[in-house]
């Protein structure tokens, strides 16, 4: 099989879509507009000998879709593939040029926005927190004035927790705003306010396939401190009251078919409050970080190989249920200072530990987080189920040694 993989994460599960690809004999041609953002990947040098790399100076259609007429002018292309918010809008538009098989390019387009996917989910009668596109001062005082503080300010074409900010009082409302309306600006985004709803964040975790949704379960995702959302720990499955599953089921079923979205990977997040559940927001593509790991462990399977093989035409075949449970702790610095002593090696030897990677190096100089990015690395571990995985996982991530001088 020939594929086309559109740029992959640099941060999580990284390379591990080509790694699956390569190993399964497929003809990997990788687009991306940097290739050494990947070097990092302890699977870097192995699998980028084995693939055909491409640079773009930019993922939009013209430059991609250049490239993609090339190859396709001496071989057969069997598919289009991902799972980046950088490239699934291209990979679609792209694959619908080529009648591949792909989400569609309209429903990848509405559900990127947060602000498009709000609007639609109060046109399907689903609770979704307050909001108001902000296009100045005066529409953020009005809205300041309704619903208090504190408040969210985001992008709503954001990800990862980056452009996502809670506003405490009026004198953070207009220099986070600032900040916000830049990177929205950059992403041809718009500055959303939101009411800031209580409540612990979960996310529904599924797979499509000609319209037909595979639930696989929810995530219980651990955020840190506010005023930033930055995301510490997440395990998977975990079960919740089975009228919740079914609400929060039934609502992400009602938002993916009124999208149209018919094939891949989708992740919904909630915030179950005491209020009942608000939709915050739907992705349409594979969950971030290492979910995509988690979930092969759990179902004891290769998540990657089945996503290729949805968008090549091969069949798919997905467990029936997970055998196991899986947790992923980040581990982030709690102080701004130059990095040393790291120190992992207690951590590996933590029962039901699968990987521990360390990210920052001897002399990096480190500061509080404020979104996914400058984390010390993470560990990734298993357990009988969602609670015991979560307590290896947890367990290790306490023993990885460093210190901030």
């Amino acid at each position: 099989m020939n594929i086309i993989i559109i740029e992959a994460t640099s941060t999580g599960a990284g390379l591990r879509i080509i790694e699956t690809a390569v190993k399964e004999l497929h003809e990997v041609f990788f687009i991306t507009t940097d290739i050494n953002k990947y070097k990092n990947d302890i699977k870097f040098k192995s699998v980028t000998n084995k693939i055909n790399i491409i640079s773009v100076k930019k993922l939009g259609f013209e430059d991609v879709d250049q490239v993609v007429a090339k190859i396709n002018e001496n071989i057969i292309l069997d598919g289009i593939v991902s799972i980046t918010d950088s490239g699934i809008e291209v990979a679609a538009e792209i694959a619908q040029k080529y009648n591949l098989i792909s989400p569609s390019y309209s429903s990848i387009k509405l559900l990127r926005s947060k602000y498009a996917t709000k609007h639609l989910a109060l046109k399907n009668n689903v609770k979704t927190a307050q909001f108001l596109k902000i296009d100045n001062l005066e529409q953020l005082n009005s809205f300041a004035d309704e619903y208090g503080f504190p408040l969210i300010l985001k992008s709503s074409i954001g990800t990862g927790s980056s452009q996502v900010r809670l506003c405490l009082n009026i004198e953070d409302l207009y220099d986070i705003y600032k900040i916000i309306k830049e990177a929205a600006d950059k992403q041809n985004g718009v500055v959303l306010a939101e009411q800031y709803i209580l409540g612990p964040l979960y996310s529904v975790e599924c797979f499509i396939k000609d319209g037909l949704i595979n639930f696989l379960g929810i995530t219980d995702r651990d955020l840190g401190k506010p005023p930033f959302f930055v995301e510490e720990a997440y395990t998977f499955p975990i079960s919740l009251e089975k009228n919740i599953e079914n609400e929060l089921y039934l609502i992400t079923e009602k938002i993916l078919k009124a999208a149209n979205f018919d094939n891949g990977f989708a992740h919904a997040e909630f915030i179950l409050s005491k209020d009942g559940a608000y939709l915050i927001e739907v992705n349409p593509r594979l969950a971030g970080g290492l979910l995509g790991p988690m979930i092969s462990l759990s179902y004891d399977f290769d998540l990657y190989k089945e996503l290729i093989n949805l968008y090549t035409g091969k069949p798919v075949s997905i467990p029936p249920e997970p055998v196991m449970g899986a947790s992923t702790v980040v581990i982030y610095p709690n102080s701004t200072g130059e990095i040393s002593q790291i120190d992992k090696s207690k951590a590996v030897i933590c029962p039901g530990v699968m990987e521990v990677k360390i990210n920052a190096v001897t002399n990096q100089v480190m500061k509080p987080a404020i979104d996914f990015r400058g984390d010390v690395g993470y560990v990734l571990a298993c357990g009988d189920n969602a609670s015991h995985a979560r307590s290896n996982s947890k367990t290790a991530a306490n023993n990885v040694q460093y210190k901030i001088r």
